[in-house]
């Protein structure tokens, strides 16, 4: 890069001097500043010349100077987010769900899942913790808040729970048997701080149609910092 930048001023000043001798030419003879020898009174004393030489060479240099401490400034930039983004990391609390219990049972044409949750932080304290445990049953726009937790400050190593519920499914037949089935889609919804005061959303969702369960648990994403 800065052979590249070396060589364009070395081609402005030669383009400058190639200029020069071509309009030198052109108009020699015709003025006073076109003439040879060079007339002092016209082109100036040599201590004047030597003096507009210095100045370009100094122009040149100070040039050179600002686009280096530009390129510094860029650089650390880039270096500062690279180190506040990995300090953000390293100190962003992370919840993960556990299932320690899940029964099914029928009762008269209900159907009835017993559960039991636990939520972890595995890697920094957290603090400002609320928690909203949302229901959402198949075929039933209607949400149903079934738990909800809010503890000013969580350490990784305190486990919340045992969350043990009782949750209601509708029942629906499937087309090939006659055995009742269902689908629940269970939503934890949190919202917590960083100790430096950064505000996260996480959102776990559980999805349970009988015969198998999914359990689906992105990161965190930062709402405010």
């Amino acid at each position: 890069m800065k052979q590249t930048k070396n060589r364009t001023i070395v081609n402005i000043l030669l383009s400058a001097l190639v200029l020069f001798v071509i309009v030198f030419f052109l108009f020699y003879g015709k003025y006073d500043l076109f003439r040879f020898p060079f007339d002092a009174g016209v082109w100036g004393t040599a201590s004047d010349w030597a003096m507009i030489f210095v100045t370009a060479i100094t122009a040149v240099f100070i040039y050179r100077t600002f686009q280096a401490q530009i390129e510094v400034f860029r650089l650390q930039e880039r270096i500062t987010k690279y180190e506040s983004f990995n300090y953000t990391e390293k100190i962003k609390p992370i919840f993960e769900l556990i299932i320690t219990k899940r029964e099914v049972e029928q009762v008269g044409n209900n159907i009835v899942v017993n559960y039991g949750f636990k939520l972890t932080n595995t890697t920094y304290p957290a603090e400002g913790v609320k928690i909203t445990g949302i229901l959402f049953p198949y075929l039933d726009p209607v949400m149903e808040v079934f738990w909800e937790f809010e503890d000013f400050t969580r350490h990784p190593r305190d486990p919340i729970g045992p969350i043990d519920r009782k949750l209601a499914a509708l029942p629906f037949k499937d087309g090939n048997s006659n055995e009742p089935r269902f689908f629940l889609h269970i939503t934890f919804s949190l919202s917590y701080e960083d100790k430096d005061g950064n505000e996260y959303g996480q959102t776990i969702e559980v999805y349970d149609n009988e015969t198998a369960i999914k359990r689906i648990t992105p990161g965190p994403i930062i709402c405010k910092s």
